[in-house]
């Protein structure tokens, strides 16, 4: 029985995978794959804790470059590049880099994108020649729709906080620490 199972899972993998192959080229022929978003757009980062004395954000807010690949129309891959300033404080500034591979539906073609995935994110703080460093993994998605050569999307992450947890604690600053980030992204598609 175990055996039949294997084969049977073995035979319906066999049956997806030609199917996808055969059904590429009719998409093809239908509609060329515009593999690279190059963009430009907003960035929003806020580090929240929830400490003894209430509950605090630091909101920062930029411009975002970004450049998007897709292998096909459900991987991805995303760099991007973003320049903030503290909402608060125009002095102090946070810029980092986001390397993102995403799964999701309609990456290379017309019509609507939703996504998934995962990666990794630097960001420094910098005030008055003085700088601070935080890095880390991040939960990232999104939704969005591309036009033939335009695309418009709303990006969602979820940082890990640890970095800036021991900052805050370092200044001495107390609770649970949570980073999200957000970017409406405008790109050229080809």
């Amino acid at each position: 029985m175990k055996k039949m199972s294997i084969y049977l899972a073995l035979s319906l993998a066999s049956a997806l995978s030609c199917q996808a192959l055969a059904e590429q080229p009719e998409q093809a022929a239908a509609e060329p794959l515009k593999q690279w978003n190059v963009g430009i757009g907003s960035y929003a980062t806020t580090i929240n804790v929830d400490g003894n004395h209430g509950d605090e954000d630091l909101d920062f807010s930029g411009l975002n470059l970004a450049g998007t690949y897709a292998f096909n129309d459900n991987v991805a891959i995303r760099a991007g590049y973003y320049s903030l300033d503290f909402d608060d404080d125009s002095e102090l500034e946070s810029s980092g880099l986001d390397l993102l591979a995403y799964y999701g539906t309609g990456f290379a073609t017309e019509g609507f994108k939703a996504y998934i995935g995962g990666g990794f994110f630097t960001d420094t703080w910098e005030a008055e020649g003085e700088d601070e460093d935080f890095s880390g993994i991040q939960l990232n998605g999104g939704i969005g729709y591309n036009w033939e050569f335009v695309s418009l999307e709303l990006m969602l992450g979820i940082r890990s906080a640890d970095d800036y947890a021991d900052f805050i604690e370092d200044l001495g600053g107390n609770g649970d620490v949570t980073a999200i980030s957000s970017s409406l992204l405008l790109s050229a598609r080809f």
